[in-house]
């Protein structure tokens, strides 16, 4: 697990050192510290702005954390809902005070699980109270 990982062919400058990692999380680390260091170098906006430059309305935001994040559950292999989505939840749920919280796609899947929800409840009282449909 060590050599070298010549970048120098994009880059024309960038050579960087693997070296032999003791273990998983220690390669995690080093991973996610050249992802947080491309971050800086490269996407930072470092511009101020000045007037008369364009505002964007619908633009990328992001940082060093989320391409990191994104990193770790990529070395997972983890492309869809996993233990960051849980924990998210969790956390959610917990900090505005329910018993669950459920992550979804789209603010089209929330709709409908909304509508589920809202129905199934509206159903369940109309058959306490004796209505039958």
């Amino acid at each position: 697990m060590h050599g070298y990982l010549d970048l120098g062919i994009f880059t024309g400058r960038i050579r960087v050192v693997m070296k032999s990692w003791k273990s998983e999380e220690e390669a995690r680390n080093k991973i996610k510290e050249l992802v947080a260091e491309y971050y800086h170098d490269f996407k930072e906006n470092k511009k101020d702005f000045d007037p008369g430059d364009r505002i964007s309305y619908a633009s990328r935001v992001f940082d060093e954390k989320e391409m990191c994040s994104l990193t770790d559950a990529t070395l997972d292999f983890w492309l869809t809902t996993g233990r960051f989505s849980d924990q998210f939840e969790k956390d959610f749920a917990e900090w505005i005070g329910v018993k669950y919280a459920h992550l979804v796609n789209s603010g089209s899947s929330a709709n409908l699980i909304a509508f589920q929800v809202l129905t199934a409840l509206s159903l369940e009282s109309a058959e306490s109270d004796g209505e039958t449909r």
